[in-house]
């Protein structure tokens, strides 16, 4: 997967909710994008906005930005961006979107093992 580099995204037609995504990514100190081709955000605007969801991976020791159609599979299907820093993906993607995502009103506590955040972008723009 290669790294921000030219900023050649920048060229790609895009939808508004993946520009929002890529923006909140950008604007958020400990993350950062992946430059993707254009066909890549082309297959990723084939997706129904609100069958969109965002969560995190680890991979290659990294805490991966991820989207996906499907929160039931697991599967990472789009990777867009990447966490840097020490800390929690969970509370880090809560914060980037400035969302509190507590679960009864108790801290939130997820791990990629046994439980993953997914947060649905479009109700996010809304």
């Amino acid at each position: 997967m290669p790294l921000k580099s030219e900023n050649q995204t920048e060229k790609c037609p895009k939808s508004t909710l993946i520009s929002f995504i890529l923006n909140s990514i950008e604007e958020f100190d400990l993350a950062e994008n992946y430059d993707l081709s254009c066909s890549q955000y082309e297959m990723i605007d084939l997706i129904p906005e609100d069958s969109l969801f965002i969560s995190t991976k680890r991979s290659r020791g990294k805490d991966q930005i991820c989207l996906t159609s499907s929160k039931t599979t697991g599967k990472c299907t789009h990777k867009i961006g990447f966490f840097i820093g020490k800390g929690n993906p969970s509370n880090k993607l809560c914060r980037m979107f400035k969302k509190n995502c507590s679960l009864n009103k108790k801290p939130l506590v997820l791990t990629e093992t046994v439980e993953r955040l997914y947060l649905k972008p479009s109700t996010l723009l809304r």
